[in-house]
Formats: C-alpha cells, structure tokens, sequence
C-alpha cells in the first residue's frame, strides 16, 4: 500500500513495526484523525446514525489487520486506499442490511456512487486536515496571532489590510502569522512528514 503526504509515513511504518513501544498511542493518533473524516463520509452515505460508530469501527478493524501487509510507498496516496476499504465496510453495510446478497444492479449502483464521491472523499479529505490544522492553530496561538492566521489564511484578507484593521505594523502581522505557522506544522509533524 501507499501512502499521501497528509498520511505521516512515519506514522505508519511505526504502526506496521510491532516492536513499537507507542504502538497503542500512535494508533489512537491514527484513529483520532481519520475517526471525523469517516464518520462525515458515512453521514453523506445517509448511514443511520446508530449505525455510523459500528461502520466506522469496521473500517478502523480492517484497516488494523491490513497495516502489518502494506507496503509503504512515499510517493503514493493513503486515502486511496482509504476509501477503497470504506467504500468496501459501506458495500458490505448494505449487504447486511438486507439480509441477503446485493444483486448485481445493486453492486453496479454502490461502484457507480463510490467512482462519483472518490473526488468528494478527496475535497472532503483535504478540507478536513485544513479545519484540523486550523483547529489546532486556535489552541496553540495567542487571540491575536489567531485572529492574523485565521483572517490570512481562511479569510484571505492581505496582510495590509490585516495590520491596518489590527492597528499592528506590517512586521508584526508577518511574525504572528510566521509563528502560527510554524507551530502548527510542529504540531501536526505526523502529518507533513
């Protein structure tokens, strides 16, 4: 298997390495990451919410006995293989439901609505390690650094117009939005290495 640059290949390899003395950490950091983006997916499939959490724990299962047998390649996408097995736990979710085999029509249907949300699972993907990384600034930053990063890099506003809004000069508003920066990116090193 692969791996994208949102996904830490150090994350995994520590997870495939069954000497690893934070084994059960980092699984609970793998697990906290993917859990929001799994449960968002499995809410867009109109999966009841009752069955959501026992969904996204198959997925969490299958993904645990697939981890020791991947083979990690840097220069290849995670959520690929992501949303191979979700689309796969969803498949098999539907066939439970009805007691019976999905027909073909049925099976045809589930890969024509997987093929189409793929580039969904990409956006929401991306969107949800940006909402992350901005969730995680907000905790590490000062009100006002926030307030910088937030209005420069979710608002899109210039730096001008954020230091003369601010009543800051030009150089503080470059600090604050520097320092925010490199805290989040120590922070989410996992994620970016």
């Amino acid at each position: 298997m692969t791996v994208d640059p949102s996904t830490s290949v150090s994350l995994l390899i520590r997870l495939q390495d069954g000497e690893n003395p934070r084994a059960q950490e980092d699984w609970n950091r793998f697990v906290a990451l993917y859990t929001p983006l799994l449960v968002m997916w499995m809410r867009r499939r109109r999966v009841q919410e009752a069955d959501v959490a026992d969904l996204v724990q198959s997925i969490f299962v299958k993904l645990h006995q697939a981890l020791p047998k991947l083979q990690i390649d840097p220069s290849r996408r995670f959520r690929g293989y992501l949303f191979t097995t979700s689309v796969n736990a969803y498949r098999d979710f539907l066939s439970k439901q009805k007691k019976q085999p999905l027909s073909i029509q049925e099976l045809e249907n589930a890969v024509a609505t997987a093929q189409s949300d793929s580039s969904l699972f990409e956006e929401e993907h991306r969107d949800f390690l940006l909402r992350a990384a901005f969730d995680a600034m907000k905790d590490l930053l000062s009100e006002r650094d926030w307030e910088i990063c937030h209005r420069s890099y979710v608002k899109e506003e210039s730096l001008v117009d954020i230091a003369q809004a601010l009543g800051l000069t030009m150089n503080q508003v470059y600090l604050a939005r520097s320092r925010g920066i490199k805290k989040v990116k120590e922070q989410l090193q996992d994620l970016l290495d």
